[in-house]
């Protein structure tokens, strides 16, 4: 079976429109994890935190938001959050190899 083209699918319905539409990166962008590492280089922890667990939700595969979340709950003394985070890094990472 061949697939149509992308010109073929933006001239197709609105249907397969909308499917392109909601199709979301595998990895977040670099400027997002710019912003990530930049909140937490500044010492913006709180914003750190959110942008890292929005990352972690939108694309759970992808280990640097865990990483952060791991540094982040272990400066906050949240033991085991931070254990869980870096643990989800590592197994990420290593699946990588």
């Amino acid at each position: 079976m061949k697939l149509p083209t992308k010109h073929q699918i933006i001239k197709g319905s609105a249907t397969h429109k909308t499917r392109i539409s909601n199709i979301s990166p595998v990895v977040p962008s670099p400027q997002l994890l710019n912003s990530l590492l930049g909140h937490y280089q500044k010492g913006q922890y709180n914003d750190a935190e959110k942008l890292a667990k929005s990352i972690t939700k939108n694309f759970p595969k992808h280990p640097f938001g865990w990483k952060v979340l791991g540094v982040l709950y272990g400066q906050s003394s949240r033991r085991s959050e931070a254990v869980s985070a870096n643990q989800k890094a590592a197994e990420l990472i290593s699946s990588r190899c």
